[in-house]
C-alpha cells in the first residue's frame, strides 16, 4: 500500500507540473508490479492508464509496448480473445507507422526511421502465433475443426511475417496436420512438405520440435495426405523416410506406427508377403515396449489410413492393446498370404481335402469329459 500511495502520488504530481514521461513511468511501474504478483485485473487498470496517455500525447514507442503489454496479461489470464486483440492492435499500428516512416521513398534515412516499427511488427506476429495456436487448441478440444482450421491459418500468417524460421516450420506443421483431418489432403500436403523443407535445417528442426512439430510425425501427416489422394507410391516413400526418422530417434513406438502403417499399404495392395514382414515388426516393436515397461504413449503418430486426424491432442491408451492389435494385423496378413494355396487346393485338389476332412474325429461329449478322444 505504501509503493502504490507513493506512486500514485508521484503520477499526480508529474501530471501537474506536464511531465508526461514520469507519468508514463509511474503507471509502467505500477502496471508490471501487478503483473509480476499475478494480479491481472490490477495490472490491466494500470496498462489501461498508461495507453491512455501514451495516445493523448503521441508517444508510439510506449503506445506499443503498452498494446504488447495489455496483450501479454491477458493471455497469462486465459482470455485469447482480448489477448488476439491487443497484440492485432500493437501489429497494426505498428504496420501503420512503418509505412508512414517509409513513405514513397527508397532512401537510407526513410529505411532506418522504419525499421523499429518493422522490428515491432515482428515481435507482435512473434506473439500472434503463440495466441491463435493456442486459441486452435481450444477449438480442437470443443472438436470445431472449422474453428481450429481458422486459427493454424492465421498463426502462419503471422509466423511467415514473424522471420522466424521455427515457428514457420512448425505452424505449416500444425495447418498441413489439421487439413489433413479435416478432409483436405490436398491443401495439406503442400504445409507439410514445406514443414520438411524447413526443418531440415537442424537449428530449426530442434526450436519446431519444442513447439510440437517433429519431422518423423511430418512424414506420417505427408503420407497420410497422399493415401488419400490415391498416391500410394508417394505415401510408401514418406513412411519410409518416417521410419528411418523414427529409427535415427531411437522411437520404438514411431517405428512401430511406421511399420504397421506400410503393413496396411501393402496389405491393401496385395503386397501380402511385404505386408507380412511390416506387420512382424510391428508387432515385436510393440512387444519390445511392453517388455520394457513402456505402459503408455502418446497417440501422436497415426498410421497411413489416419495421420492427421488429430490437432495435436496426446490421449494416451494402452500399449497392450496395440500389442493385440498388430497381432490381429499380422494374424489376417499371413492368412491372406496363403490364401492363395488354401483356394488352389480346392480348386485343384478337391479329393485332397475331403481326405483330410475324414480324418478329423467327432468327438462326442462323453469323449470330451472322459479325454478319451486325442486331438
Amino acid at each position: 500500500m505504501g509503493f502504490l500511495k507513493r506512486t500514485l502520488c508521484d503520477a499526480e504530481t508529474s501530471r501537474r507540473r506536464g511531465d508526461v514521461r514520469a507519468v508514463l513511468d509511474a503507471y509502467a511501474g505500477l502496471s508490471e508490479h501487478y503483473a509480476a504478483a499475478k494480479d491481472s485485473n490490477t495490472a490491466v487498470y494500470f496498462y489501461e492508464k498508461c495507453l491512455e496517455v501514451a495516445q493523448s500525447v503521441g508517444d508510439v514507442s510506449a503506445e506499443l509496448h503498452t498494446l504488447h503489454s495489455l496483450g501479454a496479461v491477458y493471455k497469462s489470464n486465459g482470455d485469447l480473445d482480448s489477448a488476439i486483440a491487443y497484440f492485432e492492435a500493437h501489429r497494426d499500428t505498428a504496420s501503420q507507422h512503418a509505412a508512414a516512416a517509409l513513405g514513397d521513398g527508397q532512401s537510407t534515412d526513410a529505411h532506418m526511421a522504419a525499421a523499429p516499427f518493422k522490428a515491432e511488427v515482428r515481435r507482435a506476429n512473434s506473439a500472434l502465433v503463440g495466441v491463435y495456436g493456442a486459441a486452435a487448441e481450444s477449438a480442437a478440444a470443443q472438436d470445431d475443426q472449422s474453428g481450429c482450421l481458422h486459427a493454424r491459418l492465421q498463426a502462419l500468417e503471422a509466423a511467415c511475417s514473424s522471420g522466424d524460421a521455427a515457428a514457420e516450420a512448425a505452424t505449416n506443421f500444425h495447418v498441413g496436420r489439421t487439413q489433413v483431418a479435416s478432409g483436405q489432403p490436398a491443401e495439406g500436403a503442400p504445409a507439410l512438405l514445406r514443414f520438411l523443407d524447413l526443418s531440415s535445417d537442424a537449428a530449426v528442426a530442434l526450436t519446431a520440435e519444442a513447439l510440437g512439430a517433429t519431422r518423423a510425425a511430418g512424414y506420417a501427416g505427408l503420407a497420410a495426405a497422399y493415401h488419400a489422394l490415391g498416391s500410394t507410391e508417394k505415401a510408401t516413400a514418406c513412411l519410409h523416410d518416417f521410419l528411418s526418422v523414427a529409427e535415427e530417434a531411437g522411437d520404438v513406438a514411431a517405428q512401430a506406427h511406421a511399420c504397421s502403417s506400410l503393413g496396411d499399404i501393402h496389405n491393401r495392395h496385395g503386397e501380402f508377403s511385404r505386408a507380412v514382414k511390416s506387420f512382424e515388426k510391428s508387432y515385436k516393436l510393440y512387444r519390445s515396449l511392453v517388455l520394457s515397461r513402456a505402459s503408455t504413449h502418446p497417440d501422436d503418430m497415426p498410421s497411413a489410413a489416419s495421420a492427421g486426424s488429430g490437432s495435436g491432442s496426446s490421449k494416451k491408451h494402452s500399449m497392450h492393446r496395440d500389442v493385440d492389435r498388430a497381432k490381429v494385423h499380422l494374424g489376417m496378413a499371413r492368412g491372406n498370404a496363403t490364401m492363395g494355396t488354401y483356394v488352389n487346393v480346392i480348386v485343384t485338389d478337391v479329393g485332397a481335402l475331403l481326405k483330410w476332412k475324414n480324418k478329423r474325429t467327432y468327438m462326442k461329449a462323453g469323449d470330451i469329459a472322459s479325454g478319451a478322444v486325442d486331438a
